[in-house]
């Protein structure tokens, strides 16, 4: 057999050899050299990456919320634009704005409820979800009926409004503290208990509209100009996700830009998954 050489001396046979030894030895620098960057890139860049998504979303941060410890005092208003007992009671809420421990000692939400809307006029504050919650009250025996206005107290009916008797505020007891961290978009809510809580939990955010006027042409209150305060125009829940003792979520905010909102305020607050009745309550001007 005959093997044919090369002008440079080499046969065709050792020059494969040779091609696919300086091939492999090639991959092999191709690989070591994708390895380094590819370790550099953790090493280096990512920690940097992170470290600057971290500092963005503080520098995003519009707003932080905590609560004190003791339980705050929530009231809760159930009410509706067709319902004609209820401008008394949206009038005596009101009062609360300029109450000097607003916030502190007593955070007032007014829930409107749908059930008035088939006497023609459709309330548009009004849900379905605020007429749920009202009649999960009654269900788990809270509250004793379903009307307007209703009152709720630290999740308990209260019918004193009707009597002109003061607002039973509790001396709160140690609970926990509700802290949250708000950006333009969504809220970072944690719940530290007091004491071991052995129910999941679910967090509850509300944005409340001030000042707000609406002419009411049908229904029960046809013809009045009828005034709002602390109504609930937007309103979100979560479960919470439990780590040891703390719980914590992140959700979107409520969007409100249906409303013409002059003035706005934020409540978050904690309770039992599937309850009603809030276990620590913050609350803020936005």
């Amino acid at each position: 057999m005959r093997i044919k050489v090369s002008s440079d001396g080499i046969s065709n046979k050792n020059r494969i050899a040779l091609n696919a030894t300086v091939l492999k030895r090639t991959t092999s620098q191709v690989l070591l050299s994708f390895y380094f960057l590819f370790t550099l890139f953790f090493i280096f860049i990512m920690p940097l990456s992170a470290n600057a998504s971290s500092n963005q979303n503080i520098q995003n941060v519009t707003k932080s919320l905590r609560s004190e410890v003791n339980q705050n005092n929530m009231l809760e208003l159930y009410t509706s634009q067709g319902c004609s007992s209820c401008p008394p009671a949206e009038k005596w809420i009101s009062k609360f704005k300029n109450d000097s421990r607003l916030w502190k000692q007593i955070v007032p939400v007014n829930f409107h409820v749908d059930y008035w809307d088939f006497l023609g006029w459709k309330d548009p504050f009004a849900s379905a979800e605020f007429t749920k919650r009202q009649r999960e009250y009654k269900k788990t025996k809270r509250s004793r009926v379903v009307a307007t206005p209703g009152f709720m107290v630290n999740g308990r009916g209260w019918s004193g409004w009707f009597a002109r008797m003061p607002l039973p505020l509790a001396q709160g007891k140690p609970v926990g503290v509700i802290s949250a961290e708000l950006t333009q978009q969504q809220a970072d809510i944690r719940f530290n208990p007091v004491n071991p809580i052995d129910e999941d939990l679910q967090v509850h955010v509300a944005i409340l509209g001030f000042d707000i006027v609406t002419a009411v042409k049908r229904g029960e209150n046809a013809g009045k100009r009828l005034s709002h305060d602390f109504v609930v125009a937007g309103y979100h829940k979560q479960p919470m996700k439990k780590v040891a003792q703390e719980s914590s979520a992140v959700l979107s905010l409520p969007d409100v830009s249906e409303f013409e909102l002059t003035q706005k305020a934020i409540v978050i607050w904690v309770s039992e998954k599937n309850q009603q009745a809030p276990i620590q309550v913050v609350a803020d001007w936005l």
